[in-house]
């Protein structure tokens, strides 16, 4: 394998409180000609974020990311109880794959809150920190085949993830704490090798009959923490 890269990161500064950046990468790996499987693939990341300090105990940041990947493959199709299609280029085939992944995120954190009700006030600090996450994916594959194969379009792939979670952190002494989170995630995706494909409707192939992952949860953690 060959191998170029690339990384690059910026940083500004406006004013003391508030700071922008944005990071860039790049990588490219080549394989040797002749042989099948993955013969070339791509990468490419862009990530710009944001952290403002609107005092000394809040906090804010949000980040957008976008993962590009481009795989090149290629091999040969053929059946077992026909040996002599292995050795058949015009049952060849390559395959491009596009893949993109975009991710969103914000969150705020406060730091060193003294809960009080009524008369009576905390005597430790108390951590908040809430946050939303937005992912999805998009995934397109282009195939072309020799003389001795068919193929068809493939649908895309696709999946969306939306997370939110609230951290609570209270400081029982300056090297002890005990944490709670709570976080809610939904997840959907579709995939046209799991979706509509029922058992028994591909000869020779065992299929389950499963269908592409949906779901939400919610679940909660908790955690103590001692500095040595």
């Amino acid at each position: 394998r060959d191998r170029n890269q690339m990384q690059l990161r910026a940083d500004w500064y406006p004013m003391s409180q508030l700071t922008f950046g944005a990071a860039l990468s790049f990588s490219q790996d080549d394989y040797p000609a002749g042989f099948f499987g993955l013969n070339r693939s791509e990468m490419l990341s862009l990530t710009f974020n944001l952290g403002y300090n609107i005092d000394d105990d809040l906090n804010l940041s949000a980040f957008i990311n976008q993962d590009r990947y481009k795989n090149d493959q290629s091999g040969r199709s053929f059946r077992g109880f026909a040996p002599a299609e292995a050795f058949d280029p015009a049952r060849n085939w390559e395959m491009t794959a596009n893949d993109r992944f975009n991710v969103f995120g914000v969150s705020i954190e406060r730091e060193s809150l003294r809960p009080s009700f009524g008369n009576w006030q905390s005597e430790r600090p108390l951590d908040l920190t809430f946050e939303l996450k937005h992912s999805r994916s998009r995934g397109e594959i282009d195939t072309r085949v020799a003389a001795g194969l068919q193929n068809a379009a493939l649908p895309e792939l696709n999946t969306r993830l939306n997370v939110a979670s609230l951290s609570v952190r209270y400081h029982l002494s300056a090297r002890s704490s005990l944490q709670m989170v709570l976080e809610h995630e939904r997840y959907r995706s579709s995939d046209f090798a799991l979706d509509g494909v029922a058992p028994d409707s591909i000869g020779n192939v065992l299929l389950l009959g499963q269908s592409s992952p949906h779901y939400q949860v919610n679940w909660v953690a908790l955690s103590f923490r001692h500095r040595f």
